[in-house]
């Protein structure tokens, strides 16, 4: 897997002036050939389909459609029980042909889900005969509403020819079997965390378009941070106990939605990187990092596999804020019981959700799946509220008890990585 430190982006609604100000060119300018591959079987009823159709009609109204340079070119595949094609890029550069071609795009409603003949049309299809340019960004992007069925992308060859033909492939779950059932092939199909994107509701899309915006410059390339050596931070005085002698798996949840004020942010982001610094990140502690807003992003930081301190702090340091308000907390727990846990089960280590919010708009209640996380795996809960806007009742009931919730509006940031680094010391949780 490429190493590469996730840029959070400030995700817009559909405004083109907004998004010009916010991507590194202009989308009426975009040099790309744009290639989408979608779940058309049930999984995608109740509006997800349709949500899809409206996400690429977004980025159909934002582009130039054309073949010349500085012009971009459309074109569409859905998959279920058998792969369909509806047409070439040398088909899709024009405006009336692909709009008109997004609304017909048909939900088939089988439960299969044979992304394999959906590859294999787009192999035979999107070729340099048929209108692909050889200088145009060349962009995937795959939308999955559950596992898929059939041949997997990653057990055959297909893949890598997909990474070696594309510039960027973009993976986007859809709806909650799309991050219960799915994560993990669409992490194999995105290469990285940067190109990987889960979304609860289909309302929620126009949120994550703009990154395709972003990929189609001729100059973007997500960034990898290489930091400046410093001396890591040293755990603070009050501390009961040598925090680098503990065993954890440590899940960062991190509220970077609007709702919270920048300054604040940005010293909850300072407080945090200082928490988990003294751990011995990547042998007997790792640590997974969320960014958590109207969805939810897990950032790369190696998690179980190898993890180094540095894939932590970069991921910390790394994170911004978008510009939209909510919480996505019980789809980040979803990716959190359905993937992470699937995969290390009960290792022995003790299990730590370190939740810090601004606001409880939540997607939806979490009680169960937290009383699910609790008696399989032992997971235990701390919470930081940096406001008032955050219903303490509700934070209350996230960790089991009013002192396992740090209230910054009344303690103030700077007691924030002692308090959390102490709790794991005493393990005096309140579930």
């Amino acid at each position: 897997m490429k190493l590469l430190y996730v840029i959070s982006l400030l995700f817009l609604t559909v405004n083109g002036s907004n998004i010009c100000n916010r991507i590194p060119c202009s989308p009426t300018r975009l040099y790309a050939d744009i290639v989408s591959i979608i779940d058309s079987s049930s999984s995608m009823d109740n509006g997800l389909f349709d949500g899809v159709k409206q996400f690429l009609t977004d980025i159909a109204s934002n582009v130039t459609l054309g073949s010349n340079e500085d012009n971009t070119q459309m074109a569409f595949y859905t998959f279920s029980k058998d792969g369909k094609s509806y047409g070439t890029l040398k088909n899709g550069n024009n405006n009336n042909s692909v709009l008109s071609t997004i609304n017909s795009l048909t939900l088939d409603d089988y439960a299969d889900r044979s992304i394999d003949q959906a590859l294999s049309l787009e192999e035979d299809e999107v070729t340099t005969g048929n209108g692909l340019r050889q200088k145009a960004k060349k962009i995937l992007i795959i939308f999955s509403g559950n596992s898929f069925t059939g041949v997997m992308p990653s057990t055959n060859n297909i893949l890598g020819k997909l990474q070696s033909k594309y510039d960027h492939i973009i993976a986007i779950g859809v709806g909650y079997d799309g991050v219960k059932n799915n994560y993990d092939e669409l992490h194999n199909i995105a290469g990285d965390s940067s190109q990987l994107f889960f979304t609860p509701s289909p309302d929620q899309l126009r949120f994550i378009y703009p990154a395709v915006l972003q990929t189609g410059c001729s100059n973007y390339m997500p960034a990898i941070t290489t930091p400046k050596p410093t001396t890591a931070p040293t755990q603070a005085p009050s501390v009961s106990c040598q925090v680098s002698s503990l065993s954890y798996d440590i899940y960062l949840l991190i509220d970077n939605s609007n709702n919270l004020n920048s300054d604040t942010f940005g010293l909850i982001k300072k407080q945090l990187y200082n928490f988990i610094s003294p751990y011995s990140i990547g042998t007997s502690t790792q640590v997974a990092v969320f960014g958590i807003a109207i969805n939810t992003q897990e950032y790369y930081t190696s998690f179980e596999n190898s993890q180094m301190p540095v894939y932590v702090t970069s991921a910390i340091n790394n994170m911004a804020q978008e510009s939209n308000n909510g919480q996505a907390i019980a789809l980040s727990l979803n990716v959190i019981q359905n993937n992470i846990f699937k995969k290390i089960g009960k290792n022995g280590k003790s299990q730590l959700i370190v939740y810090v919010t601004d606001n409880t708009n939540f997607d939806s209640d979490p009680t169960n799946i937290l009383s699910s996380l609790t008696n399989q795996y032992g997971v235990k809960r701390l919470v930081i509220r940096t406001d008032v806007n955050a219903s303490m009742d509700t934070l209350t009931r996230f960790s089991g008890a009013q002192n396992c919730v740090y209230d910054v509006s009344t303690q103030g940031t700077s007691g924030v990585a002692a308090w959390l680094q102490d709790a794991t010391c005493r393990k005096n949780f309140c579930v």
